[in-house]
């Protein structure tokens, strides 16, 4: 049984499981100039049946229609543009860019109808087969599985970076500019403003049973109930230290600093500005929390100038966060808000543990309204 779905731009043809039920999916992407409903005759062809499984079901999307370089520019069924069909030749990164968001969507909707990630494969013939090595070991290395057909990927390509950039669990400064580039199709930068990505220390984590990872502190347990690492956060903060002050020294004031982060990250820039210095221009955190014993509490509770003004916070959630439920990131920013915080919280639909394009557009443009070029005069 097949049905046909709309979804972001691209056109779905699935295989339903035989049983009642599904447990597992397979995304299968056709080659370039095909469409999902082609390769399911080819398949069908080659097999004389369907590919079906009683508990499985099997996505067949459709590239979308766009210009395609190696045909002169001719519209084509392509998941991406292709400067040459060369394996020396650069990737085009901004179009692959584009489709990633539809990975992701087609993804997240298997995950919200309740298959895990570790039971998600996805795989393809030729083009589709290099946008799944993609997704697989560049975009969500929790997938259950990534097969390619006739495939190759160029020797530039972004996936061999973010292979070599991936040392251990935790997440590093160049990764996320990546993370940063894939979603928006490019860096994010500004004319008068630099952006700093460090790299957390690599040190013993608790929850991954004392496994080194890049993490900023360490954690009894990922919960908001543990209490916080207290030493361990006092490390991570003379080095934030040293990078305001090196900020500072050349020539930056106080209140044209932001600081934000994801997940982690995004908990370390609540406690830089509202524990550490509160004399920041801004914090925004993404998918992140405070422990109910936060620190940060304690500073903002105990302030001897409670009429001063605070950082103006951004907070942003997905709402299907399953490592950091959003309801933690929520009552985290109430808090902050009673002790004299303000700003916003943002509840993004059908997010993950992940950042957005949208959630980056909008953390950009805030950065630009906080962070305003000066004329010479204000100098």
């Amino acid at each position: 049984m097949t049905q046909t779905l709309n979804k972001m731009r691209l056109m779905f043809r699935s295989i339903n499981p035989t049983g009642s039920n599904h447990s597992g999916s397979v995304i299968f992407l056709h080659g370039s100039g095909d469409t999902g409903p082609n390769l399911i005759e080819w398949i069908r062809f080659l097999l004389g049946r369907d590919m079906e499984f009683p508990h499985i079901k099997i996505i067949y999307p459709t590239a979308p229609l766009q210009p395609y370089t190696p045909l002169h520019g001719q519209t084509s069924n392509v998941w991406f543009d292709r400067r040459t069909i060369s394996i020396d030749a650069f990737e085009c990164r901004k179009s692959m860019a584009e489709i990633y968001e539809d990975i992701h969507e087609m993804i997240n909707a298997e995950v919200s109808a309740g298959v895990p990630l570790n039971r998600i494969i996805i795989g393809g013939f030729s083009m589709g087969g290099a946008l799944a090595l993609h997704s697989g070991y560049h975009l969500n290395t929790d997938l259950g599985g990534v097969f390619a057909c006739s495939s190759f990927l160029n020797h530039d390509s972004i996936v061999y970076e973010s292979l070599r950039n991936r040392t251990t669990p935790g997440d590093t400064g160049p990764n996320l500019i990546e993370w940063i580039r894939f979603l928006l199709g490019r860096d994010m930068e500004f004319p008068h403003i630099k952006i700093i990505y460090p790299t957390a220390p690599l040190q013993p984590y608790t929850p991954l049973h004392g496994q080194m990872s890049n993490v900023w502190f360490d954690r009894r347990t990922i919960s908001i109930d543990a209490f916080e690492c207290r030493k361990s956060m006092a490390e991570i903060y003379e080095d934030i230290h040293e990078m305001i002050n090196a900020e500072v020294s050349a020539g930056v004031p106080l209140n044209r600093i932001i600081i934000g982060g994801f997940s982690m990250g995004g908990a370390l820039a609540l406690h830089s500005g509202y524990h550490l210095n509160t004399d920041l221009g801004g914090v925004f955190a993404c998918s992140s929390f405070l422990n109910h014993d936060s620190i940060v509490y304690e500073s903002l509770r105990n302030r001897t100038t409670p009429g001063t003004p605070l950082p103006e916070l951004l907070m942003f959630h997905g709402d299907r966060d399953n490592l950091v439920p959003s309801e933690w990131g929520k009552e985290s920013f109430d808090n902050l808000v009673k002790l004299g915080v303000e700003g916003s919280f943002n509840i993004l639909p059908n997010t993950l543990h992940e950042l957005k394009k949208r959630e980056l557009l909008d953390i950009q443009e805030w950065i630009l309204t906080k962070l305003p070029a000066l004329d010479d005069n204000d100098e």
